[in-house]
């Protein structure tokens, strides 16, 4: 239902009108607007006749959810510091599916540039006065490291230029390809 937002704040931006004709479309379109709006996780619009022979539309929403925290769990070798700024959840924003499993992207992207290939991160979202608490989850694993490179089928020297040029990033090459020999 409309619990933070208010129906007059959404009004003007539908087409739904008294005593004005309405057809699916419109319909469809209304529905459209409300999500668009990015405050709501379900939209529905019913247009119903009474037994007076008059017709009724209700408007139906749900909202999303708003963050009252985001606590973390598990994280000991990431400073929070260096993963807060990069998340897009955040206390008093709604929790938007799709942003959550942005964030989730986003951690594991730095848990694998740190070395650590074999780690969870899941979300888990406890309910609570106000809205709910979102609790990162953090189960690290070992830090992988790369002691060596062993190329094989490449000739020796060819080898020992696409070792240099791992190693380096494809740094000091013309758009990061690998120069022909000579």
């Amino acid at each position: 239902g409309w619990k933070r937002h208010r129906w007059e704040a959404y009004k003007d931006t539908i087409q739904l009108r008294a005593r004005k004709p309405y057809d699916r479309t419109m319909r469809d379109s209304d529905v459209k607007a409300l999500f668009k709006s990015g405050h709501f996780v379900q939209v529905d619009i019913q247009v119903s006749s009474t037994p007076a022979g008059k017709w009724v539309a209700t408007v139906s929403v749900q909202e999303y959810q708003v963050i009252v925290d985001v606590i973390f769990s598990g994280v000991l070798s990431i400073p929070l510091a260096q993963l807060r700024p990069g998340l897009r959840l955040a206390p008093n924003e709604v929790l938007n599916p799709y942003l959550l499993k942005v964030d989730q992207d986003y951690m594991r992207e730095k848990f694998i540039e740190k070395g650590y290939m074999f780690f969870s991160v899941k979300p888990e979202i406890v309910e609570t006065e106000g809205g709910v608490l979102l609790h990162w989850q953090v189960m690290e694993g070992p830090l992988v490291t790369v002691r060596d490179v062993l190329l094989t089928g490449i000739p020796g020297e060819d080898g020992d230029k696409v070792k240099d040029y791992l190693l380096n990033k494809g740094r000091g090459t013309a758009l990061g390809f690998i120069p022909p020999p000579g």
